[in-house]
This record gives structure tokens, sequence and C-alpha cells, in this order.
């Protein structure tokens, strides 16, 4: 209530806010701020989900957003319609990008890795489907001259470079 003195009425007297410490003050806002993280949890994961623009199925997907798909490095490359055969050294040393002439099997081996490397399934997974089957018959073929460069390098035939 007013109090009057003379005859005027007077304010009511002012009451002076608690006094807290920069402390107490970060508790109450690290509080309030807790509850009002869980009302957003408990709000959030009652409410419904959208849904998806084009559904789980991925062949609804747009095509922009499809991933290619991956060829795994197990599987077996697709069947030629003739298969490669390779004859001699220098057909080998040609599919494997070699000059003709006295080459150290250990050259051999590093030059196959850095151009078997280039026709991995994982290197072309993301290419058309045309390229991964060239990546692969290439590949198959790399390995086959490959394959005959060791043997050849193994057994010791007269004709090749290598032979002890």
């Amino acid at each position: 209530m007013e109090s009057q003195v003379r005859g005027q009425p007077t304010a009511a007297p002012v009451v002076s806010p608690p006094d807290f410490s920069h402390g107490e003050i970060l508790v109450v806002l690290a509080i309030i701020g807790v509850i009002f993280a869980t009302i957003w949890l408990v709000v959030s994961a009652n409410s419904p989900k959208p849904k998806p623009k084009y559904g789980p199925d991925p062949a609804q997907e747009p095509p922009h957003k499809q991933e290619p798909p991956r060829t795994e490095y197990w599987q077996a490359p697709p069947v030629q319609a003739e298969p490669t055969r390779i004859t001699s050294l220098r057909q080998a040393y040609e599919i494997l990008g070699l000059p003709p002439g006295r080459i150290t099997l250990e050259t051999v081996r590093e030059t196959y890795r850095k151009v078997i490397a280039q026709y991995h399934p994982d290197k072309v997974a993301h290419l058309g489907k045309e390229l991964r089957d060239l990546a692969a018959r290439k590949a198959v073929e790399i390995n086959l001259a490959m394959q005959f460069v060791e043997e050849h390098s193994k057994s010791g035939t007269s004709d090749h470079p290598h032979a002890a």
C-alpha cells in the first residue's frame, strides 16, 4: 500500500535485487540450458520424421545421385570374345609398355605393378560400364603378359634374356 506523507502519495519502497555471485549465475544458466536441451530432445523425438523425397529404394534416386555399381577386385572380369594369346617376349613387353631388349626381371615387375595399378577395379569404378569392361580386359592381358615373362624366366629358355 501506498503511504501518504502530508497528503501526497509516496512510492513503494525499493527492494534491492539479491546479491548473486558470478558462479551462482553460471550454475543457473547451465540449469536453464539443460532444461531447454531436454525439452528440445523430447519434442524432436516425438515429432514426425520428414518423408524422404525419393524413398528408401535406390532405384528411385535421380540419376545424378546414384552411385556407380562397385566392382570388387575378386570378381572375375567379363569373358572376352577371343582370349589374348601371348606368344613372344616382344609381345609381352609391348603389352607391359617396355622396350624390346635385355630387361631385368625386377624392372619388369616394377613396370607391371605400375601398369596394373592403372586398371585396378577400384580405380575405374566411377567410369562407365564400357570403360570398366575395357579396363578388366586390359588387366587380364597385362596379367597374362606378366605370367608369360615369369614362366620364361624360370624355365631358362634360350630365347629369354633373363635366362641363367
